[in-house]
C-alpha cells in the first residue's frame, strides 16, 4: 500500500515532478533544452517545486523564467574569499534518515540532489563542493541565504 494521499499520487504523474534526473543534469545543456523550460513552465506548480522533482531542479536556477522576481545586485567591489580548505571536512560523517554518509558521499547522492555546499570559517573557505552548478550559475537561496547576514543583524 502507498504511503502517499490521492493529491500526492496524482501531482506525481506530471512529468518532471518526480527526480530522474541527477543533480549534475543541471549543468548541461542537452537536459534544459528550451522546449523542457516551456514544458517546465507549462507543469511547474508550487507543489512541485516543493516535492524537488525535476521541474525544481530546472528552477532553481533559473527562477526568474518561472516567476516574478527581481535579483539584489552585489557590491561594486568584490572581495575574494580567502582559502583555507581542509581535505578532512568532505570526509566527515553524519548520520541521514537512510545511513551514515559522508558529506562527500552526500553532495553527490542522487537523492539528496544537492547543488552546491561552501563552508566558511573565520572568514576563509575551507570546504567547497558545486556538483550541480557551474562557476557562474546563480541559484536560489531561500532560506539558507540567512545564515550569512543572520550573526550581522541589529538585535
Amino acid at each position: 500500500m502507498s504511503r502517499n494521499p490521492p493529491v500526492v499520487k496524482e501531482a506525481l504523474k506530471v512529468k518532471g515532478a518526480t527526480t530522474t534526473l541527477p543533480v549534475s543534469a543541471q549543468v548541461s545543456k542537452e537536459v534544459f533544452t528550451p522546449k523542457w523550460v516551456r514544458t517546465t513552465q507549462k507543469n511547474l506548480n508550487s507543489f512541485h517545486f516543493q516535492m524537488g522533482g525535476d521541474h525544481a531542479l530546472c528552477c532553481v536556477t533559473h527562477l526568474n523564467e518561472f516567476v516574478p522576481s527581481c535579483e539584489s545586485a552585489p557590491n561594486k567591489e568584490v572581495k575574494q574569499l580567502r582559502r583555507n580548505i581542509d581535505p578532512d571536512i568532505p570526509k566527515s560523517k553524519a548520520a541521514t534518515s537512510r545511513c551514515d554518509m559522508t558529506l562527500e558521499d552526500h553532495m553527490v547522492h542522487p537523492v539528496c540532489r544537492a547543488h552546491a555546499c561552501v563552508m566558511i570559517h573565520k572568514g576563509k573557505v575551507v570546504c567547497k563542493s558545486y556538483p550541480g552548478m557551474r562557476p557562474a550559475d546563480r541559484h536560489l537561496t531561500a532560506s539558507t541565504g540567512k545564515s550569512p547576514v543572520e550573526p550581522f543583524l541589529p538585535s
